[in-house]
């Protein structure tokens, strides 16, 4: 899914919230910024068109398809936020896979460099952490990504 199109999903969902959040905000807002009739606020936005507003937003949050619309776009937007967060988990492990792979090409290279040589299989034992490096992390990896292996088959 394209950055714009969730982003607008997440913005019209953020809309729908308004509703939802006004009787709590419309109490905090008499209880902190009305409750003086003298002061600046009570001035500028007038009381009786804070509860206009504050009654139609009201008004919206109880509508029938308004909770409708509300319910239905929460699921879209769990489902896409699911649906990149799994992306995003793949993305590593498939990361982490192709490190993998690299690491075992390189012991590959060094390997077959050496069994031309006469000192085959001596002179190998330099090698030795990195190949139990590579393995151990073949078996995290494995362990991560397969849920049914257990302990004694990663060893």
């Amino acid at each position: 899914m394209s950055k714009w199109l969730k982003q607008f999903l997440f913005g019209i969902w953020g809309l729908l919230l308004i509703p939802l959040i006004t009787p709590i905000l419309e109490k905090w807002l008499e209880e902190n910024v009305f409750s003086d009739p003298n002061g600046m606020a009570a001035t500028v936005f007038p009381n009786v068109m804070a509860t206009t507003v504050f009654s139609n937003l009201l008004a919206l949050g109880q509508q029938r398809w308004f909770k409708f619309a509300l319910v239905f776009l929460t699921g879209i937007v769990i489902g896409v936020s699911l649906e990149w967060l799994n992306r995003k988990s793949d993305e590593k492990k498939a990361s982490e896979l192709r490190s993998l792979g690299s690491k075992f090409r390189s012991l590959s290279d060094n390997i077959k460099v050496r069994t031309a040589s006469s000192g085959w299989p001596d002179n190998v034992r330099d090698l030795k952490p990195a190949i139990l490096s590579a393995f151990i992390s073949a078996a995290v990896l494995s362990f991560r990504t397969s849920p049914g292996i257990d302990s004694k088959n990663c060893r």
